[in-house]
């Protein structure tokens, strides 16, 4: 029991008298910490407790501050630790988000190189003509033909006779067969003979590119000379080509034909209906001598119906020379033309003028009809059959020629 005397001393009294640290402001933090005094000042406050004096009381005395708390000397202590050295990789890494993940992504890369590289290592000594090689073998087939022809060239061997022999050969199958599709294209009018006739177009000029790459390394004049006769035979040919393909399935294929059925059909045709007209009119008439002037004009109106039937049967097609149809047909209508002209005074004035307009229409058609017929005989009638045969063959045969003396020197 504590007598009255002892019960005014404080709570800090008693904790120091006690060795207890006092209560401070951040003893809810510190609860459950003891924190012992240094090695030299255990013993003082035993020592001033059996004198009955705190150290609290005695620095009062001596003139000092007093002791802070213990939990000050936590904190001090605390405060004044020498911080955690941090590695390289933390003060490289740890101020930025962006650096890690820089750095992560060029780890990430150099990996894969480095993965890329020692399992598919480059061949020692690999050089552009096995790269290229190597491409053309994944290529459409033209590109293949170019590299098998450019493959001699790229190598190095541009003396080799048989891989030029083989360039040529190459160039020569590829022009026949383009000559080939395009005669049956215009013998047919198929799609699949053009449609070939392309293919072939487009391996000729990966020949072609094959042996002017090869020609950048000949030293023989003549040669030189006589691949610039064949470059300007090689334009030549594919511009005659171009518009064989385009005549092959348009009118002016056949210039006579167009010409008479653009001309000289509808003249004819025009002069009919006039001769009808006038054939009505001098019916209506009722003059005397009727009779042989409507039968003058009813075979003239026959002949042009017969002669315009048979044409429209002869043209068209592949003879050159006119059936007797024909030629009778035409001697009528030649005939015609006199008797037109003696009946133009026997009849009425208004009559007068439409025999008038049919022999303008008759003698133009008959000049148009000479021509038409003199073309048909000619081979000019085909014209596009005729430009292969006088063009287009002249020139690859020029072409053929020049290679086959370069492949004879070898």
């Amino acid at each position: 029991m504590l007598s009255p005397a002892h019960a005014c001393y404080s709570e800090d009294y008693w904790r120091d008298r006690c060795g207890m640290p006092p209560r401070g402001e951040d003893y809810g933090v510190n609860a459950g910490v003891r924190l012992r005094a240094p090695a030299k000042d255990r013993g003082l406050p035993r020592t001033l407790r059996r004198m009955g004096m705190s150290l609290a009381r005695l620095r009062t005395r001596m003139g000092h501050s007093p002791r802070p708390a213990m939990s000050d000397h936590f904190q001090t202590a605390h405060k004044t630790q020498r911080p955690r050295s941090r590695g390289l990789a933390a003060r490289l890494f740890g101020r930025s988000v962006l650096l890690r993940v820089s750095a992560v992504l060029f780890f990430v890369v150099w990996l894969a190189g480095t993965v890329i590289v020692f399992t598919n290592p480059a061949p020692v000594g690999a050089s552009l003509s096995e790269a290229y090689m190597s491409l053309a073998q994944l290529s459409p087939e033209p590109v293949v033909e170019g590299a098998a022809a450019l493959k001699g060239v790229l190598a190095g061997d541009h003396g080799d006779s048989v891989q030029f022999d083989a360039m040529l050969a190459n160039y020569s199958a590829a022009n026949e067969a383009a000559l080939v599709a395009l005669r049956g294209y215009l013998i047919t009018g198929s799609d699949g003979f053009r449609a070939e006739w392309r293919m072939a177009s487009r391996r000729l000029e990966a020949a072609q590119t094959a042996i002017e790459v090869d020609s950048h390394h000949w030293t023989q004049g003549q040669r030189l000379v006589e691949l610039r006769e064949m470059r300007k035979g090689i334009a030549a040919l594919a511009a005659s080509e171009e518009m064989l393909a385009g005549l092959a399935a348009s009118a002016n294929r056949y210039p006579g034909l167009r010409l008479y059925r653009d001309e000289t059909e509808p003249a004819l045709k025009s002069a009919e209906i006039l001769i009808d007209e006038t054939l009505r009119s001098v019916l209506a008439s009722n003059w005397m001598g009727a009779a042989a002037r409507v039968d003058t004009l009813a075979h003239i109106r026959s002949d042009l119906a017969n002669l315009r039937a048979s044409l429209a049967i002869f043209l068209p097609s592949s003879a050159r020379v006119p059936p007797a149809r024909v030629t009778a047909a035409y001697a009528a209508f030649k005939a015609g033309l006199p008797a037109l002209a003696t009946l133009r005074d026997q009849v009425a004035p208004e009559d007068q003028k439409r025999i008038d307009k049919v022999r303008s229409l008759l003698d133009g058609a008959d000049i148009q009809l000479a021509q038409v017929l003199a073309l048909k005989k000619t081979p000019r009638w085909d014209y596009a059959d005729y430009t292969f045969k006088e063009k287009a063959m002249p020139l690859s045969e020029n072409i053929s020629t020049i290679i086959a003396g370069w492949r004879a020197e070898g």
